[in-house]
């Protein structure tokens, strides 16, 4: 994800050169790609199989964290329809923790995962996932974020759900549409003298 955006930025430069490598090792996911999920390996290239490897998540949590190549993971995870269905099951719970192969909005490596159904062809799976999620794992008391907020990662993913806009592709402009929480919004963009 980093070498993609990365060789974007690189590209607005001009610099083809490193713009080219870069964007060659955003697909080294598919050398961790095993049986429909991202899988560890170990430094001699060996597949982990005992469920460790993972740094705050789990296989099927990191199996979702390509957002520069979703289309790739859809279609490498068995096409649209397969996806679908097990997007629902790990939808089932909403803020699981790490170990459990399930949602966990309380962390970055999953945030973007309710917008991967986009990808898929059902982006109405997406507004469920979202209502739900806003509505149950967030509150205004001591305990209203779902997780540790890092500088403000849960906080923004709060407001971009809630907006019904999320830039799920790094490096890219423009946004994946849900439906928002609002009839009206107006967001200013940009500094605004006076």
């Amino acid at each position: 994800m980093t070498d993609f955006a990365v060789s974007r930025f690189a590209t607005a430069l001009g610099d083809t050169a490193t713009a080219g490598t870069l964007l060659k090792s955003s697909g080294n996911w598919h050398n961790l790609f095993d049986h429909g999920a991202i899988q560890p390996k170990t430094s001699a290239g060996a597949w982990v199989t005992d469920g460790t490897g993972f740094m705050e998540g789990n296989s099927e949590q990191y199996t979702w964290y390509v957002p520069h190549d979703l289309a790739g993971v859809v279609a490498q995870a068995g096409g649209a329809a397969p996806v679908v269905k097990r997007l629902d099951t790990f939808f089932t719970h909403l803020n699981i923790g790490t170990v459990q192969p399930y949602f966990y909005v309380g962390n970055e490596v999953t945030m973007a995962v309710p917008w991967v159904y986009a990808w898929a062809g059902a982006p109405s799976h997406t507004q469920r996932v979202l209502h739900a999620s806003l509505a149950n794992e967030f509150g205004t008391g001591a305990a209203g974020l779902p997780g540790n907020d890092d500088l403000g990662a849960i906080s923004g993913w709060y407001v971009w759900a809630a907006l019904g806009l999320y830039p799920v592709v790094p490096g890219v402009s423009g946004v994946a549409l849900s439906s928002p929480q609002f009839e009206k919004i107006t967001v200013r963009v940009g500094q605004k003298d006076g």
